[in-house]
């Protein structure tokens, strides 16, 4: 999800009903209010702010990152969970909130996300677990722009792991 073109950042539909009647699954792009979440800065008159990253762990799960490898309760995650293959380790975020190799125990109302473009991508990793209530949808469906109209999908760029041209 994002700006593929460098300019244009996708524009999505939200299926705001789905999660009313089933949870969210594992690899579901989520669209959430950041309002909700204490570790992600306000901006004076912005007004709400809305996040779509990947459902990596579910609540009560205990998640790991390993060596740019997710685990869940031990068990290693996968493209047979929906979780593409990424590999989380490089930051070009700083601070000292951000680590590496690191173990999340995810509450029992709360889920776990990560972003595709891993190096750059502000989550789960720097601000913590998502709010079941601050969760609003799915992304189901790309509308603009019109290159990219369809199923959102991961599609490799190079930048989700930190190198270009893969």
């Amino acid at each position: 999800m994002g700006e593929r073109d460098g300019n244009t950042p996708d524009h999505v539909v939200v299926d705001r009903l789905s999660y009313l009647f089933a949870p969210p699954k594992r690899g579901d792009l989520i669209v959430f209010e950041t309002s909700r979440i204490a570790g992600i800065p306000r901006y004076p008159n912005a007004g709400e702010m809305y996040y779509i990253k990947r459902l990596v762990g579910l609540p009560g799960e205990r998640i790991e990152i390993k060596d740019g490898v997710v685990f869940a309760d031990g068990l290693q995650l996968g493209s047979s969970d929906g979780i593409p293959p990424i590999r989380y380790t490089n930051y070009n975020i700083t601070g000292s909130t951000v680590k590496k190799d690191r173990v999340y125990v995810i509450g029992d109302s709360e889920y776990f996300v990560l972003g595709d473009n891993s190096p750059n991508s502000a989550d789960s990793r720097l601000w913590g677990s998502v709010p079941e209530s601050a969760v609003i949808g799915k992304a189901t469906k790309i509308y603009f722009p019109f290159a990219r109209l369809g199923t959102p999908r991961f599609e490799p760029t190079g930048r989700e792991s930190g190198r270009s041209g893969d």
